[in-house]
């Protein structure tokens, strides 16, 4: 069968998985933030050229950045839930102990 997530590492005791999804988003968000990166460092009043990155490396940064944050994120939910007790499944796993 195929595995979907591989699991990547685990913070504070909380396994971290990568979903195979993850590298078609990827590429998809670095490529999209590079093609609109006039507009969005016009939004961070930052002018275009001023900035010395590649576009498209500099979405790939940016993509990546927002994968961590959200990660991040989640583990702060998972850390509030094992504080109060929660526990959850995802398919046969325990996730919080």
């Amino acid at each position: 069968m195929f595995k979907q997530s591989y699991r990547i590492g685990s913070l504070f005791g909380i396994p971290v998985q990568l979903h195979i999804s993850f590298l078609l988003v990827l590429p998809f968000l670095a490529w999209a933030i590079g093609n609109n990166i006039q507009y969005i460092s016009g939004y961070a009043n930052v002018p275009v050229d001023s900035l010395v990155l590649n576009p498209y490396l500099l979405g790939l940064i940016l993509a990546i950045l927002l994968f961590f944050t959200v990660t991040l994120h989640e583990i702060s939910h998972s850390l509030v839930a094992r504080k109060q007790g929660m526990t959850s499944n995802f398919g046969n796993r325990k996730i919080y102990q």
